[in-house]
């Protein structure tokens, strides 16, 4: 025995007794893996197409189908005084007015007071007569990204983990079958892109272009996430706080060039969203919600920062106990 091998086994004491698992354990185990979290994600499927279809439960509902509605017979975005007196006849609404929280725009035409993204990913899925499988199918994408990020950064069974749990939390469960509301599709989209962009930066051995790539698929992700409900921007600021600093401590191995692309793809989404609303909203930083009237009209501004600070840790706490771990976990 030479040497340099005493010296490892005095370092590692037991590590000449142990045999390394080999190429063929380490792929059947990674089968196994993937089979329990397909196995999580057809339960979620299983419980969430066992319950009925319902509208109605509360107004959002019909405000989306609306959209959805509309684009699946072609009418984007704002419709005439007539077709949207049509539409609302079709879906249930008043009939002599538009569909339900849809307002009047200064031009005479009719939009939806929702951010408008969702209606985009749902409309093929209403097309294909297949509404349940939406909020399913960008399920699934969370579960991709789940799976990757988290066994990559936990080892092994940290991805059935993961999965596991994003699949019985109760959110999951509680939005999962409202299939023309956003919720559940926004959360699935921002786990799926913070997964994929956490085995981009864990991966230091895969090569720069696949980690560039793979970045990309995440912050992508979250950008749709952001552009189906906006204050998920939060999300995506988190995300470049993120990849800079795993960039300045220079631990995760990641290049210059490939931050740089990643951050692209922030600020052209950034300034799509600016001419979009400014387009059909009438202004830059503008939404639906700018039209509307009455005690239920939101308004977004710096005041609100304050009071959401103050409220809104309690009731995430009330809704979410598991918090109280994760952040002791984070300390």
């Amino acid at each position: 025995m030479s040497a340099s091998a005493s010296r490892d086994e005095a370092v590692l004491p037991g590590r000449a007794g142990r045999r390394e698992p080999g190429p063929g354990r380490g792929i059947g185990l990674v089968w196994v893996e993937t089979a329990l979290a397909a196995a999580a994600f057809a339960a979620l499927c299983a419980v969430v197409l066992s319950v009925a279809p319902q509208l109605g439960v509360e107004p959002d509902d019909s405000a989306y189908r609306a959209s959805i509605v509309a684009m699946t017979q072609g009418d984007f975005l704002t419709l005439s005084t007539a077709q949207a007196e049509t539409l609302a006849r079709k879906l249930g609404d008043n009939p002599a007015a538009p569909p339900n929280q849809w307002v009047e725009l200064p031009g005479g035409r009719t939009i939806s007071e929702k951010d408008p993204g969702y209606p985009f990913l749902a409309a093929p899925f209403q097309a294909l007569g297949n509404i349940r499988w939406a909020p399913l199918f960008y399920g699934a994408l969370a579960c991709l990204g789940l799976f990757a990020g988290a066994r990559r950064w936990l080892g092994r069974f940290g991805g059935v983990a993961a999965v596991g749990l994003y699949c019985s939390s109760g959110a999951a469960l509680l939005f999962a079958w409202r299939d023309y509301m956003p919720t559940f599709t926004g959360a699935s989209l921002i786990a799926a892109g913070s997964g994929i962009l956490l085995w981009a930066l864990l991966a230091t051995e895969a090569s720069p272009r696949r980690r560039t790539w793979a970045g990309l698929a995440g912050f992508a992700a979250i950008e749709i996430a952001t552009f189906v409900r906006y204050t998920d921007i939060v999300i995506l600021g988190c995300a470049v706080v993120a990849v800079i600093v795993a960039w300045q401590r220079r631990g995760a191995r990641l290049s210059l060039r490939t931050l740089c692309w990643w951050l692209a793809s922030v600020v052209v989404f950034g300034a799509s969203v600016a001419i979009f609303d400014d387009l059909v909203y009438g202004g830059p930083l503008s939404s639906g919600y700018r039209f509307a009237t009455g005690p239920s009209q939101v308004t977004f501004g710096l005041g609100a920062i304050g009071p959401n600070l103050r409220y809104l840790p309690a009731h995430l706490i009330q809704a979410m106990p598991m918090l109280v771990l994760g952040l002791a976990a984070l300390a």
